[in-house]
């Protein structure tokens, strides 16, 4: 899972490009989110907290089915003020891991309907469309490591409205990126970042060439 570090305005605009948008739930399971930046980091805290007090009683983490549930309880908590729905300001969130029951998962989230909904992959937040469109094109299963950290950071890249004031998100710093597996959580270094920055442009710009050819035919 990867997510630029930018905060935008709904026209695109930048106004900070040092947010963290992406943490750790438990050591198997990560939540990144877009949109309204300090209910994200509410939402964060309560599904950890939620999180925290059953691993307690159960004594091992709880599945990403369960963290569903209590991520649906967390969003609840926090859109109390029906103003806010009626602003119509946006909030969304990713919530990947790893279960040893039931393998690798990514689930979708938005309000206010509070549904989930699991996918191969997925992107959400400024740029959403042409990341979703890189992804149905170049994801395969079955990845390593590294052809996975790649497709993500040319996910966000793509993810870039270069047409707009948003600026390209391989700026400083580097978007934040999180390997998970059965091993737990690995945080990719902005080190690693730079090395696979010219791998993931070449990716994109494969996507945005043949993007253009087909807008010819």
């Amino acid at each position: 899972m990867a997510a630029d570090r930018l905060a935008t305005l709904s026209d695109g605009t930048v106004f900070a490009r040092d947010f963290i948008k992406l943490g750790d739930i438990e050591e198997n399971s990560v939540l990144a989110f877009c949109g309204d930046v300090a209910l994200g980091y509410e939402i964060l805290g309560d599904l950890r907290r939620f999180c925290g007090k059953i691993r307690s009683e159960i004594k091992r983490p709880v599945s990403l089915e369960g963290k569903c549930n209590l991520l649906k309880t967390a969003a609840r908590i926090n859109l109390t003020d029906i103003l806010w729905i009626m602003e119509e300001w946006h909030f969304g969130a990713l919530l990947g891991g790893y279960d040893r029951t039931h393998g690798k998962a990514i689930y979708s989230f938005n309000v206010p309907s509070l549904i989930l909904r699991q996918h191969d992959y997925w992107a959400d937040g400024s740029g959403y469309k042409d990341a979703r469109a890189f992804l149905h094109q170049s994801f395969r299963k079955n990845l390593d490591s590294a052809q996975a950290v790649g497709l993500a950071l040319a996910a966000v890249r793509a993810a870039g409205v270069f047409e707009t004031s948003v600026s390209h998100p391989y700026g400083d710093p580097a978007p934040n990126v999180k390997l998970i597996d059965k091993n737990g959580i690995a945080d990719i270094s902005a080190e690693a970042v730079e090395k696979h920055r010219a791998q993931a442009k070449k990716t994109e710009d494969v996507f945005r060439n043949s993007k253009k050819n087909r807008g010819r035919k």
